[in-house]
């Protein structure tokens, strides 16, 4: 490829952003990208001050079936994603409401069937998408300006669904649109609904497994290195370096020592995540363990779930064989 002397500034680190400018930067051109922030992922953010290692997303979370850019991405990227169910709503959710919670299907807490009555909710928000032709070009709806001078939240009134189903849809207008019912105009619920919510079929949407920002600078790792003199260390980034045997690490006698300065040495290296326990192996031989408290930890890792991959030293010439994840 001919090198393109051509430059382009890019504004805004989110994932628009940060597509563009890898698809730029592939194509040649010379890309810049300015972000306001101190972190990149725009409204896609995972937090993770949670005990045991959980992370939750602040932002943008689900991948749909149809987000073939995103799923593409994910796969490049060896992001692993894990099916989660539609991001709508499923028959295993959970509801709060009116001091009672509890599955949605259990009849014996709400006192009447809470999944039915919010499928039916779902059918009518269907039922909007029938005033858009062109969800581009809502204003071009036969009854846009009747639409738009009313809000979601007449709609939720006279919808013909059980008082908690209709706190059910406040809520969802709240997370989904992040304002009150009152303050969505009806004409954009239904351009959304002609985007969205069209059908009452769902299929499942993924998550990133260990959080969004896995392959950032804010990434977390936990690795263990074996040396030719029958050392090994077991370190970490959080996303600082830190150490869990010291700093020069510690001997063991399951490390094989090479022959000499410069010659060949195999080692066969394994971390394990069993319950609450980390340990690491080599050559078959547990040569530390940790409790997984000492290591999910302010300062250390933000999980142990995530992705798996190797690091190596530098100047250092390394044939790698075998190298896999299994789950239990």
């Amino acid at each position: 490829m001919q090198p393109i002397n051509k430059t382009v500034t890019i504004i805004g680190a989110g994932l628009a952003g940060l597509t563009a400018a890898y698809d730029l930067q592939r194509a040649g051109w010379n890309v810049v990208v300015l972000e306001a922030r101190d972190r990149v992922g725009g409204r896609v953010y995972s937090i993770r001050s949670f005990a045991r290692g959980q992370v939750a997303e602040g932002g943008g979370e689900y991948i749909d079936a149809h987000h073939t850019r995103m799923i593409a991405l994910a796969k490049e990227f060896n992001l692993k994603l894990g099916l989660s169910g539609s991001w709508q709503s499923q028959s295993g959710d959970w509801a709060c409401f009116e001091g009672k919670a509890g599955r949605v299907t259990d009849k014996a807490i709400w006192g009447f069937d809470l999944a039915e009555e919010i499928e039916r909710g779902w059918a009518a928000m269907a039922e909007l998408s029938k005033n858009i032709s062109d969800p581009y070009q809502p204003q071009t709806a036969h009854e846009a300006e009747r639409l738009d001078a009313m809000s979601a939240a007449d709609w939720i009134r006279v919808v013909d669904v059980h008082p908690i189903a209709k706190k059910y849809f406040i809520t969802h207008i709240r997370s989904e649109y992040t304002c009150e019912p009152e303050r969505l105009s009806l004409l954009d619920l239904c351009r959304n609904a002609k985007m969205y919510y069209s059908s009452t079929e769902r299929l499942p949407s993924s998550r990133v497994i260990g959080g969004n920002d896995l392959g950032t600078d804010q990434q977390s790792y936990l690795y263990c290195a074996a040396y030719g003199n029958g050392n090994f260390i077991v370190r970490g980034f959080g996303p600082a370096p830190f150490q869990m045997n010291g700093g020069r690490g510690g001997a063991n006698p399951a490390v094989n020592k090479a022959a000499g300065p410069g010659e060949p040495v195999t080692q066969e290296i394994a971390l394990s995540v069993k319950g609450d326990r980390v340990e690491c192996a080599i050559n078959g031989t547990v040569v530390a363990g940790y409790d997984k408290s000492a290591l999910v930890t302010a300062g250390k890792l933000t999980s142990t779930d995530g992705v798996y991959g190797l690091r190596f030293a530098h100047n250092t010439e390394v044939i790698v064989t075998g190298l896999g994840i299994t789950r239990n």
